[in-house]
């Protein structure tokens, strides 16, 4: 089953079916939190939907590849802005303090 129903206007009815159950039996209103699951998970199964989270999800070998390739881009992004702000200070430094970074023509 999917997670979500794939038509615009089942989608937007499953929506409103969801936020009305929200509205009236929500914990944070007052709500039993049984009675909620359970009205959550009627109103996904009249709408054919999975009622699974989607972090409960297992992560597919090519989702796991993308986290990877986004840390990976992330850090290195992060390295070299501090690699930029490094050099920048060492530019900042009087000549005469060691690790300056003053550069001239002979």
């Amino acid at each position: 089953m999917p997670r979500e129903p794939a038509d615009p206007t089942r989608h937007a009815a499953w929506r409103r079916a969801r936020r009305g159950v929200a509205r009236t039996h929500h914990p944070d209103v007052g709500g039993d939190v049984e009675a909620y699951l359970a009205k959550m998970a009627e109103v996904d199964r009249r709408y054919g939907v999975d009622g699974r989270s989607r972090s409960a999800a297992r992560p597919t070998p090519a989702r796991t590849a993308n986290m990877l390739h986004r840390l990976d881009h992330l850090r290195q992004r992060a390295r070299r802005r501090s690699k930029q702000s490094l050099r920048s200070f060492r530019s900042r430094l009087p000549r005469k303090v060691p690790g300056s970074r003053r550069y001239f023509d002979l």
